[in-house]
């Protein structure tokens, strides 16, 4: 048994095929083939069972499957300790969402680039689906998201809590303040994102438990768009408040709190076992987002404390 078959037959039990996981491992089919069954006789058990939709794993294959996992996992955390020792890799890589980027960015950059003068600082904003997929492939070290469900295989440890507002064109029956009773939002067509990211999903959800039918309108996935549409009258939208930070009231949009108040909770996320320079960098993210809260730059937010969580659906 070697490393290379290991990864291999993780491929495998991924794919759940051979075929496309000899495709993704770039080697021939049969090369394939003949590793896993190399693997077989050398620990002297079945570890997939062929059949006409691909393969699937025996018990003995589960096993093996777990180990592999970890053994994958101990060799990136060893090429990431070795390089920063080496001082080879002196880069880190963070998502923010879109939605904190306006008040997040900046105070954040010229923090890390005070802590690690020496470091190349890379930052990516994107949609909490986005930077959810960027931490599993690698593009990112940590980052930000918005609700933990659909996050195994990530560490996640509770941020801040933001509040979703309404934004758009509410009319003249409110006064600066007041808030919109939830069941008033089914009188209005909701553009949000895609269910991919948590807003959606959550308005749903508090929609069924009320036995409201939500009216959604397209989905886009831009946080930009959404707030320009609402700017300009042609829908509402619902955000964290911390999106609309720079927006100010108007004659076609205004922004509205909800009643009752909805909270969206977001998470330092990385890798199970994240490096110790990536544990330096999250301890600076966390300082930077307390200190925005704490001195009002940060609306409609609370600090939560970094207590680790296990992947759930978002309550």
């Amino acid at each position: 048994m070697n490393l290379k078959q290991l990864t291999h037959f993780q491929s495998v039990a991924s794919h759940g095929c051979i075929t496309t996981a000899a495709a993704r491992c770039n080697i021939a089919q049969s090369a394939l083939s003949s590793q896993i069954a190399a693997l077989e006789a050398d620990l002297g058990v079945q570890l997939l069972i062929r059949h006409a939709r691909g393969v699937s794993l025996t018990p003995c294959g589960e096993v093996l499957l777990a180990h592999a996992k970890q053994i994958s996992a101990h060799l990136d955390q060893a090429r990431r300790e070795v390089r920063e020792a080496a001082d080879v890799a002196g880069e880190v890589s963070i998502g923010i969402p879109v939605s904190m980027a306006g008040v997040l960015t900046l105070p954040l950059l010229q923090a890390l680039e005070t802590e690690f003068p020496g470091a190349q600082v890379h930052v990516f904003e994107g949609l909490t689906g986005d930077l959810r997929g960027w931490l599993r492939s690698g593009k990112i070290d940590t980052g930000i998201l918005y609700g933990n469900d659909q996050a195994d295989g990530l560490a996640l440890a509770e941020l801040a809590e933001d509040e979703l507002v309404l934004f758009g064109n509410v009319g003249d029956q409110w006064s600066d303040g007041d808030s919109v009773a939830f069941e008033t939002l089914q009188h209005w067509s909701i553009y949000t994102t895609d269910g991919d990211h948590p807003v959606r999903p959550l308005l749903n959800k508090i929609a069924k438990t009320k036995r409201l039918a939500l009216q959604f309108g397209a989905q886009i996935n831009s946080v930009e768009q959404l707030k320009a549409l609402a700017r300009e009258g042609r829908g509402h939208t619902i955000l964290p408040r911390v999106a609309l930070a720079a927006e100010r009231p108007t004659e076609l949009s205004r922004i509205r709190p909800i009643a009752p108040s909805i909270k969206l909770r977001s998470y330092v996320a990385t890798k199970a076992t994240p490096s110790q320079s990536v544990q330096k960098v999250d301890r600076v993210i966390r300082q930077v987002v307390n200190h925005l809260i704490g001195s009002q730059r940060w609306p409609g937010a609370r600090v939560l404390a970094p207590v680790p969580v296990e992947s759930s659906a978002e309550s």
